[in-house]
């Protein structure tokens, strides 16, 4: 799992391991940071990963907004 950026830039913790049915295009900037974007097939060619609290199986526990 890698943390990453996104567009709003919040945090956002994604699978470090790239599938084909990904919606996260992810990229380090310049600055060092990992960053993602949802929206992967606008990439066709790059790599497609997915939001870490779509696999785990805690993603519930970590959750804000948990009742």
């Amino acid at each position: 799992m890698v943390w990453t950026i996104t567009e709003k830039g919040k945090r956002m913790p994604v699978d470090s391991k790239p599938v084909p049915d990904g919606n996260l295009f992810v990229w380090q900037a310049d600055d060092g940071e990992m960053h993602s974007r949802v929206e992967a097939s606008q990439w066709p060619s790059q790599k497609r990963y997915v939001s870490h609290f779509a696999t785990c199986q805690f993603a519930n526990h970590h959750r804000k907004d948990r009742k």
